[in-house]
């Protein structure tokens, strides 16, 4: 019955004037109805990750469980934030990776450390080629906190390369090849290198 005392009229789908087309073909509700939307957002401006355009699928549900996670956090304004201790500006004095491959190296000189292209490199073989490589870094004048640049493919000597500047508790800096010059070179002013490899 359409429009009889005051009734809305209905369509013969079922839906009513006015209402959301997603909603009523069973698609996605509009941004104020949606469930995921917190709820002082809805009188106010939706910041745009809450907002899901009707026919357009969002990847499984990710942004509704990063939004119902931020409404827990934001349910709960005196809890305690997440610790993120800053990285220490000259390098840790504790245990790093090059120490652990030294202890494998002892422990296991003849075991393959890398396998490539068929060939193996031994735990042994890759710990001499660290220590060449912090030697010939030292000698170029990096210290403790440098940070090194690294342009080398997936290749065993990037392996000895950032474990060699790791041993002498400087930054490395990779870099990927397929990078333009000019955007490396950026990205190595950006980070202060002070040595790049190639």
């Amino acid at each position: 019955m359409a429009g009889g005392r005051g009734e809305p009229a209905v369509p013969a789908d079922g839906a009513r004037r006015g209402a959301d087309p997603g909603a009523a073909a069973g698609g996605v509700r509009g941004p104020e109805r949606h469930p995921s939307v917190l709820p002082q957002q809805r009188g106010g401006v939706v910041p745009p990750r809450a907002v899901r355009t009707p026919g357009r699928r969002v990847r499984g549900d990710r942004v509704a469980g990063i939004e119902r996670h931020h409404a827990r956090r934001v349910g709960r304004p005196n809890a305690r934030p997440r610790r993120r201790t800053p990285p220490h500006p000259g390098g840790s004095d504790s245990v790093n990776l090059a120490d652990l491959l030294r202890a494998t190296a002892d422990a296991r000189p003849d075991k393959a450390a890398i396998l490539f292209q068929g060939r193996p490199v031994s735990f042994g073989d890759l710990d001499d080629r660290v220590d060449l490589t912090a030697g010939a870094l030292s000698a170029l004048g990096v210290v403790k906190g440098d940070r090194v640049g690294i342009l080398a493919g997936n290749v065993p000597e990037f392996v000895s390369c950032l474990y060699g500047i790791v041993r002498l508790g400087a930054v490395a800096c990779p870099l990927n090849v397929q990078l333009t010059p000019e955007e490396f070179t950026y990205i190595l002013a950006d980070a202060g290198a002070k040595v790049i490899i190639t």
